[in-house]
């Protein structure tokens, strides 16, 4: 698919570019391999579409070329979209391995650029409609946090499978980590070292993604520190209902113990034993037992290791 590019993005037909427009052509993996050519930069762009696992920008000369792999929204840690790029001050070449370009594309052609005509307005453009609801993105997975720490800090017993959520979590914003920093360390790259490739306007465009890039990072960061102190509190509060249980277990065995004591005492069966042959001996152990479990009780409650 051919676009050309002005102040506006929009769809090429059969035509030739108007004077003074940039081209971009976007196309599948499969459409590069088909095409007959020695240009270098397509096979260089053929290479890197082998390796799509993270963005880069590397400039050569007065062409510059790169990889992006975006993170699925839903499932951050099983999909990503992977597309290579290369760009010269006139035109670029988008390589996209699963079509998911287009829709991007579709977006930018509802954007006016005023008087914004380079390359590197049209690419910034691009890379900041990838994360241009990003920021909402993040404010929602921020919500689930606290919805945990309420669930923590609010039940009574232990969530289940809490800590399946949180590894989940914190798997999911380590993805996020790596790629927001790649993403700045990008728009650094195209900043610093495209001179001859972009106008100093274009690379402030792109010092501008790199800062925006550096704040979501600086966002997946907080999140992060977020979900280990949560991660504490539900070891904390797993800590706390063990001992629970434990003093429980404790203040039972300790009732019980004197109980033991008699019923042992009283199971040696010794000829002499007055109370073997006492008419009201069965009675009298167990109303002793019962004074001394009642007495027990009323101790604990007082010392509040009962409830």
């Amino acid at each position: 698919m051919r676009y050309f590019f002005q102040t506006k993005l929009r769809r090429a037909g059969e035509e030739e570019a108007p004077e003074g427009a940039l081209e971009i052509c976007v196309m599948t993996e499969q459409e590069l391999r088909r095409q007959e050519t020695q240009d270098p930069r397509r096979a260089a762009l053929l290479k890197s579409m082998e390796q799509l696992h993270y963005c880069k920008a590397e400039t050569f000369g007065d062409w510059v070329m790169g990889t992006l792999s975006v993170p699925d929204r839903d499932h951050p840690m099983d999909e990503r979209t992977g597309f290579a790029y290369c760009l010269t001050e006139k035109s670029c070449l988008l390589a996209d391995r699963e079509g998911r370009l287009f829709p991007l594309m579709d977006r930018l052609e509802e954007t006016e650029h005023e008087s914004q005509t380079g390359m590197g307005f049209f690419f910034s453009g691009l890379l900041n409609e990838i994360i241009r609801d990003d920021v909402i993105w993040l404010q929602k997975k921020e919500e689930k946090l606290m919805e945990a720490e309420d669930e923590l800090v609010k039940g009574r017993a232990v969530p289940s499978r809490f800590p399946e959520r949180i590894q989940s979590w914190r798997r999911e914003l380590m993805i996020l980590h790596a790629y927001y920093e790649q993403l700045a360390d990008m728009g650094e790259d195209l900043q610093e070292n495209t001179e001859g490739v972009f106008s100093p306007e274009e690379r402030a465009a792109f010092d501008r993604f790199s800062a925006k890039a550096d704040r979501l990072h600086d966002h997946v960061e907080m999140l992060r520190e977020y979900s280990a102190q949560i991660r504490e509190m539900y070891q904390s509060k797993l800590d706390l209902e063990q001992n629970r249980i434990m003093s429980m277990l404790t203040v039972v065995t300790t009732i019980f113990l004197p109980l033991s004591i008699l019923v042992g005492w009283y199971g040696m069966n010794f000829a002499n034993m007055p109370e073997l042959q006492w008419k009201y001996g069965y009675l009298g152990v167990i109303l002793v037992s019962a004074v001394t479990v009642l007495g027990e009780v009323l101790y604990f409650k007082k010392k509040k290791m009962l409830k």
